[in-house]
């Protein structure tokens, strides 16, 4: 599909052309699978995710500016991990903060406004390109999740995401309240070291 069709297709879906929604939906599906499968949310399944994607792909559709210098796949590829970020953010809020702040998708920017990464990104402070780039280090953190920690921290980690203390998670998984610590503290440094990479 040319750039034109395109467009063509994102004029009439704002007009509410449903076929030409439907067309771009499943033409870009495939991204918002992708982007998807980068992140780990508690409680939902990966149909979950993907949803929520969808919808931020529906947002990139009925908000995309043409006359805006971007191109309509880099505003859609923006909009879907807004969208995943803000799930995710939602069912992590009045939960613990991953690893006393330090770690978590809603930790401090080093900015001088002392806001969120989160709060950073949705803001107007970053150029389109800077927000990706933004949201790709956080989809990191989140792979670094996924493929360094071992079954049982990642269990751990779900548990203490989830407001345990150490002593419950220790009754959950059978374990001492001190292989809790100690297991949160590899996941501290696990996730560190993927930080600052």
């Amino acid at each position: 599909m040319n750039e034109a069709k395109e467009l063509d297709l994102i004029r009439k879906s704002k007009n509410d052309d449903s076929i030409a929604m439907e067309i771009l939906l499943n033409k870009y599906r495939g991204m918002v699978i992708k982007e998807s499968r980068k992140l780990y949310l508690i409680g939902a399944d990966e149909e979950d995710l993907i949803q929520e994607g969808m919808i931020g792909l529906f947002k990139s559709i009925r908000d995309y500016d043409e006359s805006a210098n971007v191109d309509f796949p880099g505003f859609a590829s923006i909009c879907i991990k807004r969208q995943l970020a803000s799930a995710v953010r939602r069912a992590n809020r009045g939960k613990s903060k991953i690893l006393n702040d330090a770690l978590s998708i809603d930790a401090t920017a080093d900015d001088e406004n002392g806001g969120s990464i989160m709060d950073y990104l949705d803001s107007d402070a970053l150029s389109p390109e800077d927000k990706v780039i933004e949201m790709e280090r956080i989809d990191m953190i989140w792979e670094s999740i996924r493929n360094n920690l071992s079954d049982y921290e990642k269990s751990v980690l779900e548990f203490y995401l989830e407001g345990y203390k150490y002593d419950e998670i220790a009754k959950e998984v059978k374990k001492d309240a001190k292989s809790i610590d100690n297991a949160i503290q590899r996941i501290r440094s696990k996730l560190s070291v993927a930080i600052d990479e």
